[in-house]
């Protein structure tokens, strides 16, 4: 059973909670419009997220009414094991609002407890470079079917956090991982933030990025920067406004963090996504920032995969920098495409030689009939062949797409039973299965992200976005579980409890957001991130709301 003692402060009025031994994890509830006095229980709710700290135990439920709660939460430190939730009793739509207090602690939702899931919940008005949701040294943290909107800085941050999730979220605002391992960004729609879309950071290794939409955020959508080992899959990443200058992927090694000994960048698949209208599609930037020439010439494309991506009118498709690092990558299958009228600067751009297999990949630009840019030097496929011995293998034509080369939907860009695309490509043991999830096969591989005639499994319709549009996943309105149940945690592992009031992330997680360089990395001018009310008005009037394409997948357990 479950007991929960209740004593007053004498002489104050002030309500002291003290949870009990039990043998079961308790709910909470938390009304906003609630009566005073209350006791926590579901007859007599408290009004506010932290009078329910003070009792609060690991394994416990936290349930939010309707209702907007103006406070800073800070979970410093719990007793007890298992996961703590907090979530949004059935059909409540609760926002946490960090209006009042957010700017002067840096957060408002902040956690150094390990295993807390927030689900359900808007969380809004960071105010004044404040983060919405921060875990600090604070593993298995989760974020599902969540909402940030009005976001200064970052939406999300994993900080030295490890096996933290995000998904099913509409997220206005950053996704940033730092020194983080392990963690999964799956199914969430990311926009708007006013650094880096979502950022690894910091030798982060084992992460998943995976099927979301990353869309018109700050200098580069998706950055991947001094990390190994992880896994971008199935993301649909697009600007809508062609004068930004904007990357889509960007992979680098910035040599400002302390704790690294060395460029770290190696061992990251990137497959299968669609990348539309940047100013780079993909792009390996040279930094050049470490404290040593010898370090940074360990800076490098190592043993990294990019296969099996659509990328469409950027105004260059693929880039890389100069290293004497590049090692063991491979780029094959992908389709490199800008539509006439598009005015491309280039498809390929390679600053340096070697280390690198470019092959069986589709290129098409009518407009440039010398669209790769070897070493300096303007040339044509044939030239580029020549000067390279990479490439023999390309297709170079008309890819045939379904539809209009512009997204959303991303489903435009799937291949034609006619496309010269159709079995172009190898197999490759990294690449299993297409932009929707379904198998590739053995043979008769297809160029680009999608495989010709391929049925997602499950359901993989485009149905009606959210705020900014994501459709919520189904079972984000479940009825509070009898035993006060919380959804189970991904990860575990201890957390030291700290005061972690500091705000070591506000700038989304790297130096990379502090200013330009000659990657075409133009990082300096935050006022190009719309956010609030001004994104959605902007959102609504290019019909965004109408157009996404949301993928639905079973969520993780």
């Amino acid at each position: 059973m479950r007991c929960r003692f209740v004593t007053l402060a004498a002489g104050t009025g002030v309500l002291a909670l003290l949870a009990s031994s039990r043998a079961f994890a308790a709910d909470w509830y938390v009304d906003a419009a609630a009566a005073t006095g209350g006791d926590g229980s579901q007859a007599k709710p408290l009004q506010t997220i932290n009078s329910v700290l003070a009792g609060l135990n690991r394994g416990d439920t936290v349930w939010l009414a309707t209702g907007t709660y103006d406070e800073v939460v800070n979970i410093t430190t719990l007793p007890g094991t298992g996961t703590t939730t907090f979530r949004a009793v059935a059909g409540a739509t609760p926002a946490i609002d960090g209006t009042s207090g957010s700017a002067s602690a840096g957060y408002v939702i902040q956690t150094a407890v390990a295993d807390v899931t927030f689900q359900d919940l808007t969380i809004q008005n960071a105010m004044n470079g404040a983060l919405g949701i921060q875990f600090y040294y604070a593993d298995g943290g989760q974020v599902i079917d969540c909402v940030t909107k009005n976001m200064s800085s970052n939406a999300v941050t994993f900080y030295y956090s490890n096996q933290g999730t995000v998904s099913g979220s509409t997220c206005q605002g950053n996704i940033a991982g730092r020194k983080t391992s392990g963690t999964v960004v799956e199914n969430n729609e990311v926009y708007g933030s006013s650094a880096e879309g979502v950022g690894l950071y910091d030798g982060s290794i084992n992460c998943t990025v995976a099927h979301n939409v990353i869309h018109d955020n700050f200098s580069v959508n998706l950055y991947l920067d001094s990390i190994s080992h992880s896994t971008f899959d199935g993301n649909l990443i697009y600007e809508t406004n062609p004068s930004n200058d904007l990357e889509g992927i960007e992979i680098s090694d910035e040599g400002h963090y302390s704790d690294l000994p060395a460029p770290v960048n190696s061992y990251n698949t990137i497959i299968n996504n669609v990348v539309v209208g940047h100013n780079l599609g993909i792009v390996f930037w040279y930094s050049g920032e470490w404290a040593t020439q010898a370090l940074n010439d360990e800076s490098g494309l190592r043993y990294d995969v990019i296969s099996n991506n659509t990328l469409v009118n950027n105004g260059g498709s693929l880039k890389w920098d100069a290293s004497p690092a590049h090692v063991g990558t491979t780029i094959e299958n992908n389709l490199f495409v800008a539509a006439a009228g598009t005015s491309p600067i280039y498809l390929l751009q390679a600053k340096s030689a070697g280390g690198i297999t470019l092959d069986h990949n589709l290129w098409f630009a009518p407009d440039l009939p010398q669209a790769f840019l070897w070493l300096g030097n303007q040339t044509d496929h044939a030239g580029f062949v020549t000067a390279s011995g990479e490439g023999s293998g390309d297709v170079l034509t008309d890819p045939l797409l379904v539809g209009p080369l512009a997204v959303p939907p991303a489903t435009n860009l799937e291949l034609t039973m006619t496309s010269p695309a159709v079995g172009a490509g190898i197999p490759l043991a990294t690449v299993t299965h297409d932009f929707l999830s379904a198998p590739r096969p053995a043979t008769g591989v297809d160029m680009g992200a999608f495989q010709y005639g391929s049925k997602p499994p499950g359901d993989a319709s485009v149905g009606p976005p959210g705020e900014g549009g994501v459709e919520p996943t189904e079972d984000g309105g479940a009825e509070p579980p009898a035993d006060g149940g919380a959804v189970a945690s991904r990860g575990g592992g201890g957390t030291t409890d700290n005061d972690a009031s500091s705000n070591p992330l506000a700038d989304g997680g790297a130096a990379h957001g502090s200013g330009g360089s000659a990657s075409g990395c133009s990082c300096s001018e935050a006022g190009h991130a719309a956010t609030g009310e001004a994104y959605a008005s902007f959102a609504a009037a290019i019909g965004l709301a109408s157009l996404l394409h949301r993928r639905r997948r079973p969520r993780r357990g």
